[in-house]
């Protein structure tokens, strides 16, 4: 239609008329590209507070996991440094307690923080709709450091090969058997029923193998170095999840 009319203004020599279409025109592109940008804009805003919602959801896993892995790495270093005090009394002394310490001190828990949303927002580019740069900063760091952590959580001290290697079956099946082997039964105190003559045996084959002081020492300071990357995880956890609040 503004075509047309421009057709026969042009034909008239009417330019005044011509650019008064050519006015029009140019108006309605202007505005119909900012229609367009205002309408991507909302796009982006909803997404954003999409992704923002996500991470937070992410971000609580991961305090739930990281408190978990808290209470299971206390409960292990404590089993650790009971296991590691025993080797001091008689033999005479050390029953049925030390071994159910020796084996359930050496835990393995490998599961991985979630960051699905945040891979998600890498891959697809749209890290800048999360907010502005030092949110997407604070976010990036924080996963850095998820990765490090995640490998720290992967790495299985040698002593959990060792105790299992060196401890007799029928010890280790007690173990298994009598205490359970979810993580909420290792965190638990436990006794086992089991022959004496079975007991001592084990014991004396324990505590006689040259690998099981070093290996419980190593096995200490590895709770140790998980438990303040863990505290300082939970930190910036909670610092995040509150920074991505307020964006």
């Amino acid at each position: 239609m503004v075509i047309r009319r421009i057709r026969e203004h042009v034909a008239a020599h009417n330019w005044f008329a011509v650019g008064i279409d050519f006015l029009i025109v140019v108006a309605g592109i202007i505005i119909a590209t900012q229609v367009n940008n205002w309408n991507q804009a909302r796009i982006e805003r909803s997404q954003g507070a999409l992704y923002r919602e996500r991470l937070i959801e992410d971000l609580r896993a991961n305090e739930v996991d990281l408190l978990d892995r808290r209470a299971y790495y206390r409960s292990g270093r404590k089993r650790a440094e009971a296991a590691l005090m025993a080797l001091d009394r008689p033999i005479g002394a050390v029953g049925a307690s030390f071994l159910v310490d020796a084996y359930l001190a050496s835990p393995i828990l490998t599961r991985q923080p979630k960051r699905f949303t945040y891979d998600e927002l890498v891959s697809t580019g749209r890290t800048g709709q999360i907010g502005d740069v030092a949110l997407r900063e604070m976010v990036a760091d924080y996963y850095v450091q998820l990765n490090a952590i995640a490998a720290l959580f992967s790495f299985v001290p040698p002593y959990r090969e060792h105790i299992r290697a060196r401890m007799p079956h029928v010890a280790q099946e007690a173990i298994r058997r009598q205490c359970g082997g979810s993580l909420a039964a290792m965190m638990k105190q436990c006794t086992i029923r089991l022959d004496p003559a079975a007991i001592s045996r084990s014991v004396k084959v324990v505590r006689s193998s040259p690998e099981t002081e070093p290996g419980l020492t190593r096995l200490i300071a590895d709770f140790d170095l998980k438990l303040n990357m863990v505290e300082d995880m939970i930190r910036r956890e909670r610092r995040l999840r509150a920074a991505i609040a307020k964006a």
